[in-house]
């Protein structure tokens, strides 16, 4: 794997890291039409000795154990991700989510997380995809309306020079 994609040097390299280096237009869900059999065979060509971009796109949900708890993250996006309802684990939600990419030990690694709070400041200083974050756990406080506790966060821009 070439250095420029270990270590993005700019904004718009670490959103490229997120995506296939295709130039195709391949179905976003499973919920698209099935593509058909030359199709498949001319996606597949030269596929066994393809260079693997190394950066996990199974995204794990940051859950901070410890106040003050820090991440150095990129942001990537807030969308709808399906998961299980807590009330009712046999029912599904659309829930608001924040993805960003993490890097540890150099490997590249996607993380969520859906707190209210965090989204809101994200939406409120309408972060960028490809911003430099340090986001900090406060820990959770008592809420005003209602007998449930809500996760406060530090959120940083990370300032980067580049030589």
């Amino acid at each position: 794997m070439s250095e420029e994609l270990n270590s993005p040097t700019s904004e718009k390299e670490a959103i490229v890291l997120a995506q296939p280096q295709t130039t195709e237009m391949l179905p976003a869900t499973t919920n698209a039409e099935p593509l058909d059999v030359s199709t498949i065979q001319r996606i597949a060509e030269g596929i066994d000795t393809a260079e693997v971009i190394e950066i996990n796109l199974a995204s794990s949900y940051w859950t901070p154990v410890a106040i003050l708890e820090k991440k150095r993250l990129v942001f990537l996006e807030i969308k709808q991700v399906l998961t299980d309802d807590i009330k009712d684990p046999t029912q599904k939600i659309l829930l608001t989510t924040a993805i960003f990419v993490e890097s540890v030990n150099g490997t590249l690694k996607r993380i969520s997380n859906a707190s209210k709070k965090l989204i809101g400041v994200l939406e409120d200083n309408r972060l960028a995809p490809g911003s430099r974050l340090e986001i900090t756990f406060l820990g959770k406080v008592k809420n005003k309306n209602n007998n449930y506790s809500s996760d406060t966060w530090a959120v940083k821009l990370l300032n980067i020079n580049i030589s």
